[in-house]
């Protein structure tokens, strides 16, 4: 038996607590007897490359980690993008894939947690079911003009408000490392500018509901520069700590980055508001080094550099008041 089968059943193994279990299954997938799989094993015949396919499918295994093991620099680079293996999502799917990833990254020990925000970091608007609701409606007509769903219907969809605040708690409980900029608000204010009409005619009173949101979440970040302190919606659970660094350059895109010493994963926005994530460890690494970077130029503004995050609070609310369409 050569290293790479070798090694790609080892990991199988630890995957078991007992061998028999992992032979039964190798037997199912391949339709194969107890003895024709002895002998692949014992090397007396050879698996085909359509069988290690096969097994590398079931168990979600990369067939190139293990044909690259003694080669690493050589091993293709993998993402995975939900948008392109499952085709357009709608809102409630959107809302339901993200509380599915944030489910396994809960169970990650450890973990450290970076955000790198190009706009509102997408949590936030987990928390307001209307600004939530505005944003959904906003990428769905980007994507589909034809799209005829209110604001309202996402904001009172019972799926998307049950997933969202799951989410925006999981989110608040975890430390965290966010990365803003001056014109995180910039995208959204000109998204609500091109569909004032449109938001018009659902309810006149809208936009100014929607600016009083918005508001709201304005006055949370200067809380959180205050206290280094995420919100929960619970008083009672503890809040995760909140490290804000201010960095003067726009990012062209949103960066996601979870480390731990078992397992790593980012996610990278490419077609918003859709992203890219890997498990690679060498781009998790290089995510690393590049955030250590924008940290190194960036200033701390939680519970420090007060005059910084005072202005860039300021700076919000001026931008609001100036650019919302009334």
């Amino acid at each position: 038996m050569n290293l790479t089968i070798r090694n790609i059943l080892n990991k199988i193994r630890a995957g078991y607590t007992h061998k028999h279990i992992m032979l039964d299954d190798l037997c199912k997938i391949l339709d194969i007897g107890k003895s024709g799989l002895y002998s692949k094993l014992n090397g007396r015949t050879s698996f085909s490359i359509n069988e290690l396919i096969v097994i590398c499918k079931y168990y979600k295994l990369s067939l190139d980690y293990f044909v690259y093991e003694d080669k690493l620099e050589e091993l293709p680079y993998s993402f995975l993008a939900d948008t392109i293996r499952l085709g357009n999502e709608t809102a409630e799917q959107y809302v339901t894939n993200w509380f599915n990833h944030l489910s396994q990254i809960d169970k990650i020990p450890q973990l450290e947690l970076y955000y790198l925000a190009n706009e509102i970091p997408i949590f936030y608007y987990f928390r307001n079911p209307r600004l939530l609701g505005l944003k959904l409606f906003i990428w769905s007509k980007l994507g589909n003009d034809k799209i005829t769903e209110s604001i309202n219907y996402y904001a009172e969809h019972p799926t998307i408000n049950v997933f969202s605040k799951h989410l925006s708690e999981r989110y608040a409980s975890r430390n965290t490392v966010e990365i803003w900029n001056p014109n995180m608000f910039n995208e959204l204010l000109q998204q609500v500018r091109f569909f004032r009409s449109e938001i018009k005619q659902q309810d006149d009173g809208l936009l100014q509901r929607l600016k009083a949101d918005l508001i709201n979440v304005v006055d949370q970040m200067a809380r959180s520069t205050e206290t280094g302190l995420k919100k929960m919606n619970n008083p009672s659970e503890e809040a995760g700590e909140l490290t804000i660094y201010l960095n003067e350059l726009r990012f062209s895109n949103e960066m996601i980055l979870i480390l731990s010493e078992k397992q790593s994963v980012i996610y990278q926005q490419y077609d918003v508001p859709n992203y890219l994530r890997s498990h690679d460890p060498r781009i998790c690494d290089h995510s690393k080094g590049y955030i250590d970077t924008v940290m190194s130029q960036s200033t701390m503004i939680s519970m420090s550099a007060r005059q910084k995050a005072t202005d860039l609070i300021h700076h919000f609310r001026n931008e609001i008041e100036e650019k919302w369409p009334e």
